[in-house]
């Protein structure tokens, strides 16, 4: 039997519908799902590309200039600090420090471990194992460095260096860019690479070497350049495992050139602009100055830059320092020739009558109308303009200034060329036309008014504002360009600190103040405060009053409180007794070589700088120095290890001490195993009687040795007054080397 089902037609398209409509709603469901995953993972990318990129950077041991920091705790700075802050402003980098040495660094850098490294010289061969950018970070420039009092024939040529011998790092940049200028200039002289720069100063010091090869920013004291002989740029470095970064640093580098095109001239005047090389003075530049007078104009009322009195008969200001600082430079008197205008100076340095003229103002067109060359800025000043209330709506209708030269008075009027000015011969007749209504204004250095306006009690009601900045410099006659060299290297080694002191220094004036001066300019406020301290009168009179009571019963309090204080400032300065004598302990131990128990180089100096400052020749008596250099000293440390070398120096030590007793004798450790040995006495009887037993007690100390032991001695004497330490030590090194080449 066949079952029937009856259907209805419409109930089969709701199914239908519904089965398309659920469809439907799962497809929006995934769709919306997709989209929200898609949103976790776009954030996800936003927050990684926000989060900072760790970038281990190489932080060597540099001067002070360059970087300065040498651990996580310690303040940094330098040219080469600042530069890679700048980078990380551009890239987002977050920096961690690896310290080290240059070498050290530079070879973390190669294997990856570190990613940058700064001040990386151009070579070919570093190109195969780190990463350059495309733009340099900055330059060095090389130089031949000589003792500042040194004698050079031909300074600034090639043939200077002949016959020299000149130290310079090895295996470095500038040590392939010496060879090459002396190949190329076919100069005659021996080029000693050393790896260390201690060793390198230390045998230039010692005069056993001629010159140094040196960066221009890596500063040596009591040294001056003869010749310029090269440069390279420098790079900051990318490891050769991370490419991103080099792209990152000089996408980076492209934005700064940019946005800040004078970045690296800013950087360069921040940091390295004072860290110069002095240049010494050549031929013609001593010739000019042979039995020379420098003479140099300045304005005798014009502090804080130069101010003469003529009833002490001395000069103020930051002249002074230029003038003294450039006796030092040129080795000759400089004499400051006072004058009432600038119109006069210049005029008196057009007729030859001084060499230089201080302060004008720095302008080319100036400088060129005039006949004239300026060193450029040594003192910057604002352009102040002083008036009275009643001018405060036509401040500048006429102005009033001190007389200048003609073309001087164009560039002012150039400044204010709506304005009427009006000339006066000096600051102070200026000045007085403000007060007396005659000119609206007067144009003024600030500085230079500032200091009016503290000695001059009239001048305390005129009002000040600024237009302006102006440079102050030195100036000098075009033809003079020989002392244009001389006066220009002297002025930019003054550091702008000293600078800025000598200016303040100038500026302050203690000037007598009266009371009716004070209450003249404070009339309202003294009314104000004489009836304030009335009104307080009275009412401390009635507290007084009431307060008395109070204050006996306090006394005592106080009385006890005050025994308390006593007891304890006892037992303070007990204790700061106890910590003296802690100190002068101390001071006993720092002075003591720890491995030979004699004294250290320390000691020897301190001694030897009051020796020679109260040594009078005159009384008979002369000094006596000794150097004992111990004989194969290397080769008992090379056979018989560090540990029997110290014993070795003990053992001398010990001889010395031995040999020294009962006389005046001092003796003293100088350093690795050279011993120094002072005496004295009416002849040299004495010092070679201690050398004699010195070699004695090492020969017998030697017979239960596995080595022998002697010295070389060097023995010199000082009969002259005026020779110092260091020229008494040299001759004495001398006379020890002759010995060793004579002996071996």
């Amino acid at each position: 039997m066949r079952a029937i089902v009856f259907t209805n037609p419409m109930q089969g398209k709701c199914l239908t519908a519904n089965r398309w409509l659920s469809v439907c709603l799962l497809f929006v469901f995934f769709a919306l799902l997709s989209c929200c995953s898609a949103g976790s993972g776009l954030l996800a990318a936003e927050a990684a590309g926000t989060e900072e990129k760790i970038v281990r950077v190489g932080y060597f041991d540099d001067n002070d200039a360059m970087q300065t920091g040498f651990s996580d705790g310690q303040y940094k700075s330098g040219y080469s600090y600042a530069y890679i802050q700048e980078i990380a402003r551009h890239t987002g980098w977050k920096y961690q420090y690896v310290y080290g040495s240059w070498d050290e660094m530079l070879e973390k850098l190669s294997r990856g471990e570190i990613d940058i490294l700064s001040n990386v010289p151009y070579r070919q061969e570093e190109t195969s194992r780190i990463l350059f950018p495309r733009l340099p970070m900055g330059r060095e420039e090389y130089h031949i460095l000589v003792h500042e009092n040194q004698s050079v024939s031909n300074m600034g040529s090639p043939e200077s260096l002949s016959g020299m011998r000149i130290g310079v790092k090895a295996d470095s940049n500038i040590e392939l860019a010496l060879k090459d200028f002396v190949a190329e200039n076919r100069i005659n002289c021996k080029i000693i690479p050393i790896r260390t720069a201690f060793s390198r100063i230390e045998m230039f010091r010692h005069h056993r070497l001629d010159a140094l090869a040196s960066f221009d920013y890596n500063m040596v004291d009591g040294v001056k350049s003869i010749i310029n002989f090269g440069g390279t740029s420098l790079y900051l470095c990318v490891t050769e495992s991370r490419p991103d970064l080099l792209e990152e640093l000089n996408r980076a580098q492209e934005e700064i050139i940019t946005s800040r095109p004078s970045f690296d001239k800013g950087l360069h005047e921040a940091y390295l602009s004072k860290q110069y090389i002095r240049q010494g003075l050549n031929d013609d530049e001593k010739d000019w100055l042979y039995s020379r007078k420098i003479r140099i104009g300045c304005l005798q009322d014009y502090l804080p830059y130069s101010g003469y009195d003529k009833q002490q008969g001395q000069w103020a200001g930051v002249v002074v320092l230029a003038a003294k600082r450039l006796e030092e430079y040129a080795g000759c008197k400089v004499d400051l020739m006072p004058f009432d205008s600038s119109l006069e100076m210049i005029e008196a340095l057009k007729e030859g009558y001084v060499d230089a003229a201080f302060p004008v103002f720095n302008d080319l067109w100036y400088e060129e109308q005039e006949g004239l060359f300026g060193t450029g800025k040594f003192a910057s000043d604002n352009i102040a303009i002083a008036y009275k209330d009643e001018h405060i709506n036509d401040t500048y209708r006429r102005i009033g200034i001190v007389r200048l030269p003609a073309s001087a008075m164009e560039i002012v009027r150039k400044m204010f060329p709506k304005s009427e000015l009006q000339e006066y011969n000096t600051l102070s007749e200026c000045l007085e036309a403000v007060g007396d209504g005659k000119v609206t204004s007067a144009v003024v250095s600030g500085s230079v008014l500032y200091r009016y306006r503290e000695q001059f009690d009239e001048l305390n009601d005129l009002h000040i504002t600024n237009a302006g900045n102006i440079d102050y410099g030195f100036v000098i006659r075009r033809e003079n360009r020989v002392f244009f060299g001389i006066l220009s290297r002297c002025l930019s080694e003054i550091n702008q600190n000293d600078i800025n002191d000598a200016i303040i220094g100038s500026t302050y004036v203690a000037a007598d103040y009266s009371l009716a001066s004070f209450i003249r300019h404070n009339s309202g406020r003294v009314t104000i405060a004489f009836s304030f301290f009335i009104l307080m009168l009275i009412i401390n009179f009635y507290l007084y009053w009431r307060s008395t009571q109070r204050h006996n019963a306090e006394m005592a309090a106080s009385l006890a409180r005050e025994e308390n204080y006593s007891r304890q400032l006892k037992n303070a300065n007990e204790s700061l007794c106890r910590q003296m004598e802690i100190i002068r302990t101390q001071k006993g131990i720092i002075t003591i070589d720890a491995l030979t128990q004699i004294n250290n180089r320390y000691q020897l100096e301190k001694f030897t700088s009051e020796l020679f400052a109260q040594y009078d020749s005159s009384k008979g008596q002369k000094i006596y120095l000794a150097i004992c250099d111990l004989d194969k000293f290397k080769s008992i440390n090379d056979n018989f290890g560090h540990n029997e070398g110290d014993k070795a120096l003990v053992t001398v030590a010990s001889a010395m001490k031995g040999a020294c007793a009962g006389t005046n004798a001092f003796i003293a450790r100088y350093g690795g195993d050279e011993f120094i040995i002072i005496v004295k006495a009416d002849d040299d009887s004495i010092i070679r009687e201690i050398c004699r037993k010195v070699e004695e007690r090492l020969a017998r100390a030697t017979e239960e040795l596995p080595y022998k032991l002697s010295t070389s001695i060097g023995i010199a004497e000082c009969s002259d007054q005026g020779e110092s330490f260091e020229s008494l030590f040299n001759r004495a090194d001398k006379e020890l080397y002759r010995k060793k080449e004579a002996r071996s």
